[in-house]
């Protein structure tokens, strides 16, 4: 893992499901799926078009299949043909001053203002009210038996995507003192393995060590994420935190890598999922929920098996509490493994201390106190000096410094400030270091050699529009640096990059079976936004299956909160939807960090609408320049995306004709009302606390549940996760509800509900794309693509 400062402050942000790699399937059909998907390509009939007598086939012996899962759902009750009519039960929200209730500083509304909330009883805290989990199981009865005509179709899709999937596959290793690290996945097996390699005399690999196999760990549970996990200092013990549920909270284990057995007198219940290792393998350190799910405390943590079994021991030692409920705290180790960097982070201020691992007993120091409107980063250089990033002196895309262990409040510019590059987070090397950040759009890494500022030259890429990003640096004394680079038609590449000869190695491509890329092509257009703001939008089509001359059914993505940037990266799971003349659009809106921090900041708080607007403005453009038409457009979002995806169809409905909304953050005026929903006391300063009447005015004039109306909405797919802590399931089912309730239009609104996963859907891989293949048959359905792939010449 490299150094770079993983930034959690926003914990709601989640732009796209983190993949792993992606996929579902009932366990009996994934077997049978699985060995039946070999596909050759040494004939000289193009690669897709050899798959496709497999698909038919496989689609095909679907059939008898899906009838008879449909009539044994249809006896357990889970299909139903008309959707549910839930109660509307009479509930106020109450906003302002209320006695006896903490909604925060500042001016609040006096006297308080109250909101009706009829389907308020939907939501439960716990997970286990019956009646709204027979709600939640009538709404997914309905969606199975609304979608049931396209399970031949989703079966297909399935197999077009395992058909683009090498199913079994391994990372490229990283040297790590003595031994090489890497990851693999089996074909057949849901969870990948951790793995390595002893480094012989020769320069050789040895044998090969599974350190963790997550589908041994995963036996037993519907749901299994992996959080942190790294081995001790000297190489002999395993830390990993594993969440089974979904509701992202961990516990921690440790594996002793020589015995293969479980310290069982070492576990730790209820983390965060954030854990390290100290200097060596006698403490680690870890960080604590509290009520409202907000990682608030760190920890350390003697390990009892570094001691003798009759020595006693000190219990774990809080070495911090966060105590202000709008920062969320965590720690990362420096790549040098000197120093633990301890983070407090809000949306609008941040605070930073370190623990120098050689003298722990100092215990923490602070750089500077919080600050009104001042964030900052920093990171270790070399010896007792550190990077510092921060918005300070006007620097609104951050400037970097330099400071000490000795005065750490002392901190002096190091490199120019340039307004026109945003800079995210310095990853240091001994001799050298890297600087990530964003340029004229785009991710660029910058390299100083020597840690000389005077030096500094951006690391070269193959194509403007592009995504780079720093890669598996385990080494601080290493010469070279791992990064990884991909377009929207290039597959991801892991690439080595030599400091002194300025080489790019590339070390391993993706390999995306039946994939060709000259048969597709990206552009990256503009529009221009109510205010006259141009947006970008980034286009990826394949150009043998598209009208040259328009309009073709296209896909819109967007996202715009937190500073979270849509990059123009590869993705297979598209290809479905390409290949069957689809255009996929990204619209780079307001409120994302695509043009740095102002770009962000433009669209947030009262300015809020900014982000819909260039939305809007983005779908307008593609139908005014014929690219297509509002019956051939579908737009997708996902969490504060699908805050997105439920505003622009209150603004705009008949602009489109699907969408899909994942675990969509869309009550934000009751969520952002009641301080012990997780994450929301954090969440005030990126929208704003509306016990104020400033921010209740301007949330209650685009929050998409608060605003349905009787309006011609298009097809609506919703879906969501009961354990989900960051978006709680009850928004989906409350704005499912009221959607149904008011729509003009004879268009379905589906909600679907994974009843044993979180935020990040399913954790198995293969449930994963099955899940894909349902949203991605859906929403081909809606815009009536062909049912056949096109088929491409052979190369």
């Amino acid at each position: 893992m490299s150094a770079e400062c993983p930034h959690l402050a926003q914990r709601r942000s989640a732009p796209s499901s983190p993949s792993p790699l992606e996929a579902e399937s009932a366990a009996s059909t994934t077997r049978t799926t699985l060995s039946a998907m070999t596909v050759s390509t040494s004939s000289a009939s193009s690669p897709l078009s050899q798959a496709l007598p497999r698909l038919a086939t496989a689609a095909a012996l679907g059939l008898a299949a899906f009838a008879f899962d449909y009539l044994r759902r249809r006896r357990r009750g889970a299909v139903r043909s008309t959707p549910p009519e839930p109660l509307e039960k009479p509930h106020d929200v109450v906003f302002g001053n209320v006695p006896d209730k903490d909604f925060g500083e500042g001016p609040l509304m006096n006297p308080p203002v109250t909101v009706s909330d009829p389907y308020f009883w939907m939501r439960d805290d716990h997970r286990n009210d019956p009646a709204v989990l027979e709600h939640l199981r009538q709404e997914n009865a309905y969606t199975n038996h609304t979608t049931l005509s396209n399970r031949p179709f989703e079966r297909r899709i399935y197999h077009e995507l395992l058909s683009h999937y090498v199913e079994t596959d391994f990372s490229v290793p990283a040297k790590h003192a003595n031994y090489v690290y890497y990851h693999s996945t089996v074909k057949g097996k849901s969870y990948p393995y951790f793995c390595r390699k002893p480094i012989l005399h020769d320069g050789s690999h040895g044998d090969e060590h599974v350190m963790l196999d997550v589908n041994q760990l995963a036996t037993g549970h519907k749901h299994c994420s992996l959080g942190s996990h790294s081995v001790s200092p000297d190489h002999n013990i395993l830390a990993y935190a594993v969440d089974f549920t979904g509701y992202e909270t961990f516990d921690v284990y440790f594996k002793d890598l020589t015995t293969g057995q479980l310290l069982h007198h070492d576990t730790i219940r209820a983390t965060s999922g954030n854990v390290d290792w100290g200097k060596d393998n006698s403490i680690v350190y870890y960080t604590t929920l509290d009520e409202a799910h907000r990682p608030h405390k760190m920890w350390s943590h003697v390990m009892r098996t570094a001691h003798p079994p009759d020595a006693s021991l000190p219990k774990d030692t809080c070495l911090y509490t966060e105590t202000d409920s709008q920062f969320y705290l965590y720690f990362y180790k420096s790549l040098s493994a000197r120093f633990i960097l301890v983070c407090s982070d809000a949306s609008t201020l941040s605070e930073s201390r370190f623990l120098d691992l050689e003298h722990p007993q100092s215990g923490l120091r602070l750089f500077r106190e919080r600050q009104p409107h001042v964030l900052y980063s920093v990171f270790h250089a070399t010896d007792d000096q550190f990077y510092v990033t921060a918005n300070v002196d006007g620097a609104t895309n951050f400037k970097l410094m330099r400071t000490s262990a000795a005065h750490p409040e002392q901190w002096h510019d190091f490199l120019p400030y340039n307004k026109g590059r945003k800079i995210n987070s310095v990853t240091s090397f001994k001799d050298f270091a890297v600087l990530s950040g964003r340029e004229s759009g785009y991710t660029q890494l910058w390299v100083l050699p020597a840690h000389d500022p005077h030096k500094m030259y951006l690391l070269p890429t193959e194509e403007e529009a592009h995504v780079v990003r720093i890669g598996t640096n385990y080494e601080y004394d290493a010469n070279v640096l791992r990064y990884s680079y991909s377009s929207l038609t290039t597959p991801t590449r892991e690439y080595e990059y030599s400091i002194s000869g300025k080489e790019s190695v590339c070390l391993k491509e993706d390999e995306v079976p039946n994939y060709d890329g000259q048969f597709y092509k990206s552009e990256r257009i503009e529009a221009t936004s109510a205010d006259g703001t141009n947006v970008p939008i980034s286009l990826v089509y394949n150009a043998k299956a598209i009208s040259e001359h328009g309009p073709n059914r296209l896909h819109l993505y967007g996202y715009g909160s937190y500073e979270a940037s849509i990059d123009p990266s590869f993705s297979m799971t598209r290809l479905p939807m390409l290949n069957r003349g689809v255009i996929f659009a990204i619209a780079h809106i307001r409120g994302g960090g695509e043009f740095g921090r102002e770009w962000y900041e433009s669209a947030r708080f009262e300015t809020k609408v900014k982000t819909f607007e260039d939305f809007c403005a983005c779908a307008e453009h593609l139908v005014t320049i014929g690219r297509t038409t509002p019956k051939l457009l579908s737009i997708e979002g996902r969490s504060a995306g699908g805050l997105l995806i439920g505003a622009v169809l209150n603004m705009r409905p008949e602009l489109f004709k699907a969408a899909i909304a994942g675990v969509p953050f869309v009550d934000v005026l009751n969520t952002m009302s009641d301080p012990s929903i997780p994450l929301t006391t954090g969440e005030w300063q990126e929208w704003g606390n509306p016990h104020q009447k400033k921010f209740f005015d301007a949330i209650k004039a685009y929050c998409p549940y608060s605003n349905v109306a009787p309006k011609p909405y298009p097809a609506v797919l919703i879906l969501a996760g009961l354990y989900d802590p960051r978006v709680m399931y009850s928004e989906a089912a409350k704005w499912a509800a009221k959607l149904r309730k008011n729509t003009t239009r004879d268009d379905p609104i589906l909600l679907k509900v994974d009843m044993s996963s979180g935020h990040f859907s399913a954790s198995n891989r293969y449930s994963y794309l099955s899940e894909k293949a349902f949203d991605t048959a859906w929403v081909l359905r809606q815009l009536g693509a062909p049912e056949h792939p096109v088929s491409l010449p052979s190369t």
